[in-house]
């Protein structure tokens, strides 16, 4: 078996997520299925180095899948990406060990979500709009706190089954790049809806509706009944996994 690794852009409007659902369409779905295509209809399973929701777009995601044939690269992607729609593509292909496991294997995530300054026709799918009078300084002054190991319990979606709700952040800013407000956090793992919890509450924290001091309450887990405010999916994107 061969076992190679891809990495795929997708515009995540018209996908329930990444992971598979019967009957429902997902990128690994989609990509599984231009897969078996080329594979004499036999099934191939491609694991993700993580998840994203409904609405959540890739710059950068990256797979793995293991078949029998081995491949010249270039065609390959080409044999793949003649199967997909035009909201999904792999832009590289290449060989890898045995061991290798994109979810695994990975040491870092980043991710941004790209907030627009007030009202845009083309981009409104594709980023959060809000206000014009919303602050970079305000924004910067939350997210210096998230530095370092944090334990992000009451910033993510409750799952009993994770235990271990530390994050160790690597990087984090806020970007001004007019008329966009762009946020990348670097991790070297993510919780459910964490990326959008934090920008949400960030966001209010600048409109002046709740203040730091809750918010830095929020990060070190000591509000009762916490509000977390959520950012919409479709601000969001993966940007880069490195390994």
């Amino acid at each position: 078996m061969y076992n190679y690794q891809i990495l795929i852009e997708y515009d995540g409007t018209n996908f329930f997520g990444w992971q598979y659902q019967n009957n429902k369409r997902t990128v690994q779905g989609e990509i599984q299925d231009a897969l078996k295509k080329i594979n004499k209809d036999k099934d191939v399973k491609i694991i993700g180095s993580g998840r994203t929701d409904t609405g959540v777009h890739a710059i950068s995601q990256s797979a793995n899948f293991q078949i029998e044939k081995e491949w010249d690269l270039n065609k390959l992607k080409m044999a793949i990406n003649g199967n997909l729609s035009n909201d999904v593509r792999i832009f590289h292909c290449q060989k890898k060990s045995k061991n290798f496991h994109a979810r695994f294997s990975a040491k870092k995530r980043k991710y941004i979500y790209k907030c627009f300054l007030g009202n845009s026709v083309i981009n409104r799918g594709f980023t959060w709009e809000i206000s014009e009078k919303i602050s970079i300084s305000s924004l910067n002054d939350c997210a210096k706190y998230l530095n370092g190991k944090i334990d992000f319990s009451t910033f993510s979606k409750n799952n009993p089954e994770i235990k271990n709700r530390f994050c160790n952040i690597c990087s984090c800013e806020w970007i001004n790049n007019y008329p966009f407000y762009t946020f990348e956090i670097e991790a070297d793992r993510f919780l459910h809806h964490l990326v959008r919890n934090l920008v949400g509450t960030m966001i209010k924290v600048a409109e002046n509706i709740i203040t730091k001091n809750y918010f830095i309450d929020l990060l070190n887990n000591q509000i009762n009944n916490p509000k977390i405010f959520k950012a919409p999916s479709h601000g969001l994107y993966l940007k880069k996994v490195s390994y």
